[in-house]
């Protein structure tokens, strides 16, 4: 009996939090798609979701304990991303202009019709890409880490205020 005891109480004691689980990003796909429907704009759903799709493909990579085939962590993290971005692509499909005056050569060519789901899984993945490197910059600037869960807040910063400087300077 005092086993069960030990066993119980060592089930609720904290181990090691590994992040970026499939659970949480399948988790945070079916909210994106809840926030379509609450009327979210669908550049941030989309970039939230190219990050979260990489962030998936980055840890489902890291899982084969021997290299199979060369290059494939990238394969795998390629992979994945593809398989969870294309197949939501004719569901989320948006499109909206770009208002690009400097390359257009006179004033009706000056707006280009963007698809603004690929612009966002594009726009997401590079923000998780960049989002360590910000974190650790700037925990080089301040000799320490000047938050708990800097990196993590970073990234969702990044995931969400980047489509919002995007759709406010460039897309109609």
């Amino acid at each position: 009996m005092k086993k069960l005891y030990f066993l119980f109480a060592l089930a609720l004691v904290p181990s090691i939090a590994h992040a970026h689980c499939p659970l949480c990003t399948a988790g945070a796909g079916v909210l994106a798609m809840l926030a379509i429907s609450l009327g979210v704009p669908a550049l941030i759903i989309s970039t939230l979701l190219g990050g979260f799709a990489l962030a998936m493909g980055l840890w489902l990579a890291k899982l084969p304990k021997k290299e199979y085939v060369r290059h494939q962590y990238y394969l795998i993290s390629g992979l994945v991303y593809l398989s969870t971005v294309l197949p939501l692509w004719p569901v989320l499909k948006e499109y909206k202009t770009l208002y690009a005056p400097y390359i257009g050569f006179d004033k009706y060519a000056n707006k280009i019709p963007v698809d603004v789901y690929i612009v966002g899984v594009i726009l997401g993945a590079i923000a998780l890409i960049v989002a360590p490197y910000i974190s650790s910059w700037v925990s080089t600037l301040a000799k320490r880490q000047l938050i708990p869960f800097q990196g993590v807040i970073i990234t969702m910063i990044l995931l969400v205020v980047v489509p919002l400087i995007i759709d406010a300077l460039f897309l109609i």
